[in-house]
Formats: C-alpha cells, sequence, structure tokens
C-alpha cells in the first residue's frame, strides 16, 4: 500500500493510492517548488509532485484538488476520484 500525503490550504490529507480512501493526517509535507514541462492534454496544470524513492516509475502530480497518479515514468496517467481543497504539496509514503 502506498500513501500520498497532501498538503492543501485546510491541513493535510493521507490518501491511498489503491483504495482512494483518504483520512486527516497529523503529517504534513514539504512545500517545494517546481517547474515541469508535461504536455496540457495529459494532466492539468500542476502544483505539486512526487517520485517514489525505491520506484521511479510511481508519480503523484497534483493538480488544483485532484491527484494523477503513473506507475510507468509518466507515460499513462489515472486521475483518483478524490477531490481535496487547494492543493499545496505532496509527499509519498510506503
Amino acid at each position: 500500500m502506498t500513501t500520498a500525503v497532501v498538503q492543501t490550504e485546510y491541513g493535510a490529507f493521507a490518501v491511498d493510492l489503491e483504495t482512494e480512501e483518504i483520512e486527516p493526517s497529523e503529517e504534513s509535507p514539504p512545500a517545494k517548488t517546481f517547474t515541469a514541462e508535461l504536455p496540457r492534454v495529459v494532466v492539468p496544470q500542476g502544483r505539486a509532485v512526487a517520485i517514489a524513492d525505491d520506484d521511479p516509475d510511481l508519480i503523484v502530480y497534483c493538480s488544483r484538488n485532484r491527484l494523477h497518479v503513473s506507475t510507468d515514468g509518466g507515460v499513462f496517467w489515472q486521475s483518483l476520484a478524490v477531490e481535496l481543497p487547494e492543493i499545496e504539496a505532496v509527499s509519498l509514503m510506503p
């Protein structure tokens, strides 16, 4: 099970990437600035991104209030059904 911890304007939430279950989180990911030149036809404009330390093919990309997950290094993306408040940062936990 991989969990993304997402910092939003209303606090941090843990999102299970397999079941898409969401719950409040005590942990808060550090906010980092990034620039990504991804095609806009693939994913909307981004706010945060996390790449798994032990699996560089696992990427979580955050738009304004949605999570987008790739398990193949960014070739294909799946948008999770979970909608969150305004996303500010994301990190992955094993």
